[in-house]
């Protein structure tokens, strides 16, 4: 653990586009009996704009069937593969028994790489507190530079949402998170959401690319992938 926050100081200084509306559940989505080990054959998009929306689907060993939730455009889930994690929308966990239907705004190739055959897929739960919604305002993100109080850090304000000083230290785990148009920063959290409207982090990237990213408006979701990287490193 880093050194305890020092909050009282201000100081300023390809296929789909279904953008996460909510934090990932942390509830077990995956339904009892239901296991997600895949087959031998590459998972597929289909795109059937009469019939349903763009969905992915990958094939899995025999299992208990299941065609919940039936439904599009469902709370995600983040599912963890071959060393990386993925956030999904299911459609049906195991139609027939032997196929996992869902939406993403992954690539093929991405969900090919990560929900890779014969791999088990099980569900990660979510970082962000689950009573937190990282909606920003309609103010810029700032750089904080104070070096006698506190580590460099950003704070960008957010809409009122539930109180979290959560974690509360500097120098903590890396956190992929998505903004505007699927865009991916890396942050060390500091705070979730001081007194309710400020999120607070440290990060490698500039002011710009964080506002690019982190805009008026955004909801601010976990991204199963690093900003650097084709593929998630985050387990």
């Amino acid at each position: 653990k880093g050194a305890e926050v020092g909050l009282s100081s201000s100081a300023p200084t390809n296929i789909l586009t279904v953008v996460p509306s909510l934090n990932p559940t942390v509830k077990s989505a995956i339904p009892d009996g239901v296991v997600l080990q895949r087959d031998n054959t590459p998972c597929i998009s289909q795109v059937n704009p009469s019939n349903h929306p763009d969905r992915f689907k990958c094939m899995i060993n025999p299992t208990t069937i299941s065609s919940e939730p039936g439904t599009y455009d469902n709370d995600p889930v983040g599912l963890v593969g071959v060393n990386c994690i993925i956030y999904i929308r299911p459609v049906t966990w195991a139609w027939e028994g032997n196929a996992f239907i869902f939406q993403s705004m992954d690539s093929i190739e991405a969900i090919n790489n990560c929900f890779a055959a014969g791999v088990v897929m099980s569900e990660r739960r979510a970082i962000i507190p689950d009573d937190i919604n990282l909606l920003r305002d309609n103010t810029p993100c700032i750089f904080q530079s104070n070096p006698s109080n506190h580590p460099d850090r950003f704070k960008c304000m957010l809409e009122p949402t539930a109180i979290s000083s959560e974690p509360g230290t500097y120098n903590n785990d890396l956190l992929a998170l998505r903004g505007l148009n699927g865009c991916v920063i890396d942050v060390r959290p500091v705070t979730w959401a001081w007194e309710g409207n400020a999120f607070i982090f440290q990060s490698v990237e500039s002011l710009d690319v964080i506002n690019d990213c982190f805009a008026a408006g955004v909801l601010i979701s976990e991204s199963g992938y690093g900003a650097a990287e084709d593929t998630a490193t985050l387990i």
